[in-house]
């Protein structure tokens, strides 16, 4: 976050009140210290407009995601006769029935 040259303390105040807003709406403090967005911010103010918005929900979502692992497929005894298909019929043989 680039500060500006004057007014610092003002600056500083409104970021801070600003970030503390969205703490309170993404929670995960851990999500906080582990989020990059690749770009530099000028203001916390901008995750309020998009594209920044979107991108801040869907890292939020992306970061919670819990993949779940397939539980295996046991196979048992076969069940049920074998189905017989007879020889492949030619089109005229479909058609007369």
């Amino acid at each position: 976050m680039v500060a500006p040259k004057y007014e610092k303390k003002k600056f500083w105040a409104k970021e801070m009140m600003i970030l503390k807003r969205l703490m309170q709406k993404y929670n995960n403090e851990d999500f906080w210290h582990k989020v990059n967005f690749n770009k530099d911010l000028n203001s916390f103010a901008q995750f309020y407009a998009l594209p920044y918005n979107k991108m801040l929900e869907t890292k939020y979502q992306e970061f919670h995601l819990k993949i779940e692992k397939p539980t295996a497929v046991t196979l048992g005894e076969k069940e049920g006769g074998d189905l017989l298909i007879s020889a492949t019929k030619t089109l005229k043989d479909f058609l007369n029935g």
